[in-house]
């Protein structure tokens, strides 16, 4: 597909996430756009539901800036909902499903969402929560039978499906996805629909002419960035969308042979799941050539499993965060084998993000030398909703955002993670902060303190061990620690492991030395 670099082209725009769809919609209105759970759609039909959406949210009241939240799984209703609210002005709110009670409650009463859309499997859970949901004014349920609130598809049966009328300027607030909060709330990323539109072009740009033929099998969840990404640039280019409801591995690679997917965005957890499902070899799966991945730390075995599954696939390795809209930095398929663990080279990065390693003295490092990862440029975030303190603190003067992600570049030029922002784990694509679990730990009567490191973990990369001191007289069991922590945190936070012992290190100004307790303790 030529001249995607041409920008200048789109002046005078307001270049939305709307506009985007509307672009994809314009080139081929009878092309399939989407495929999920043995439905099809095409443009034209994608557009008109989501259309018959927005339509919908103006009869009950939305209006530009108003929060709308998405509690769905992968699905058409999840991509018309994006673009059903922000063709309105409104403002999206994925949220994540595997998130505890307690931790949803916070998400959607902090972010003011005033409608929301779920899935009827959570309607025990939208239960529960209903009464402690002081913004929410409308509930929309999606699925078979409607639990509680209006019908989706009733709702867009009786709606039309003209384009609304409605005000979006590209500067305007998008969408809200909150991060596992490191002092156990989580925090609104606001993005813009600029920063959405900057991290689709950087990506079609490092994957050079997507042609419009293309098609794309996504596995991850949609509410996590990386592949909320992933379907916006897809539709823009007038892709199509092959949509998994959740993962399991003999259904994706069935997916792969009957659409003859070629491209995908996995984390690793899912590569190694794919090796070890029965009966591999049955399935074609030589039409997927463009394989990306992220979230976790790359190396030879991961390579190897992914050339196992998908022997005519060139690798991608990709580093973004969700400040950062997913796009950051990257290390292209023909660099992948010559730096193994790379995310990027200097000088070879995306257009108009500008990326950084400074030291402890705020100076560029020198070769070799470890530093703190700094980003700028347009599809970095508008700060943190309602807290201005810690948007203030996440930015050096000049708009540099501060990844808290330890960074090196070697002599040639190539970008390494070294560490990860307050030693986050990251256990099958998730994120996991470890002072939300610790303090969990430590709020057990019998634990005196606690903390927790990553890992490895053949199947889900890393996952949580637990360092325990007891109290004094208390007798403490491995079961006893996991089952407290499984009452209070969603299932993959919670330790797989415990090692008890009567002290842990600590440094002069009485912080524990993770350093330490990852030589004694981190090996699986």
């Amino acid at each position: 597909m030529k001249g995607i670099a041409n920008i200048a082209a789109w002046k005078g725009l307001e270049p939305t996430l709307g506009w985007m769809i509307r672009k994809g919609t314009e080139k081929q209105p009878d092309a399939e756009a989407l495929v999920v759970d043995g439905k099809r759609y095409t443009y034209a039909q994608l557009t008109d539901r989501l259309n018959r959406l927005s339509n919908a949210l103006t009869e009950f009241g939305v209006h530009r800036g108003d929060k709308v939240g998405l509690l769905l799984y992968n699905g058409n209703e999840f991509i018309e909902g994006v673009f059903g609210i922000t063709k309105l002005g409104a403002v999206c709110v994925p949220l994540n499903y595997r998130l505890k009670q307690i931790e949803l409650e916070y998400i959607i009463n902090h972010s003011d969402i005033v409608v929301l859309i779920y899935d009827t499997e959570f309607y025990p859970l939208i239960s529960a929560l209903k009464m402690k949901l002081a913004s929410v004014k409308q509930y929309i349920a999606v699925g078979k039978e409607s639990a509680n609130g209006q019908h989706y598809e009733e709702l867009l049966t009786a709606s039309h499906p003209g384009e609304p009328e409605a005000e979006v300027l590209e500067t305007d607030l998008a969408c809200l996805i909150y991060t596992a909060g490191t002092t156990g709330l989580p925090k609104g990323v606001m993005l813009s629909h600029r920063n959405h539109l900057w991290s689709c072009i950087n990506s079609m740009l490092r994957e050079g002419d997507y042609m419009p033929e293309k098609n794309v099998i996504i596995p991850i969840p949609l509410f996590h960035v990386a592949g909320f990404q992933r379907f916006l640039i897809t539709l823009f280019l007038g892709g199509k969308i092959v949509l998994t409801r959740s993962f399991d591995a003999a259904r994706f690679l069935r997916l792969v042979q009957q659409e003859k997917t070629m491209a995908t965005l996995m984390v690793p957890t899912q590569i190694t799941m794919l090796t070890r499902a029965p009966n591999l070899d049955q399935y074609d799966r030589s039409s997927l050539t463009a394989f990306s991945f992220g979230a976790a730390p790359s190396g030879l075995k991961l390579l190897q499993e992914i050339h196992s599954v998908f022997p005519n696939a060139d690798s991608t390795h990709c580093y973004g965060i969700t400040e950062t809209s997913a796009t950051a930095s990257y290390l292209p398929a023909s660099e992948f084998r010559k730096k193994m663990g790379s995310v990027g080279k200097k000088g070879h990065g995306y257009i108009n993000i500008e990326l950084r390693v400074l030291n402890h003295e705020l100076k560029d490092v020198k070769p070799l030398e470890v530093g703190e990862i700094i980003i700028r440029g347009p599809n970095v975030m508008m700060g943190y909703y309602k807290d201005p303190d810690a948007t203030a603190a996440a930015f050096y003067e000049g708009g540099w955002y501060k990844t808290g992600d330890m960074g090196m570049i070697d002599e040639d030029g190539y970008l390494f993670i070294v560490d990860r922002k307050k030693d986050m784990i990251i256990s099958g694509g998730e994120n996991i902060y470890c002072p939300e679990v610790e303090d969990v730990l430590n709020s057990y009567e019998k634990i005196a303190e606690a903390s927790v490191i990553g890992v490895p973990d053949d199947l889900w990369g890393e996952v949580v061990r637990a360092i325990v001191v007891s109290k004094p007289g208390e007798e403490l069991t491995e079961q006893e620690v996991i089952d407290y922590c499984k009452a209070q945190l969603s299932g993959y936070k919670c330790p797989k492991s415990i090692v008890f012992v009567k002290t842990l290190p600590v440094s002069g100004t009485g912080k524990v030395l993770k350093t330490i307790l990852r030589e004694q303790y981190g090996k699986p």
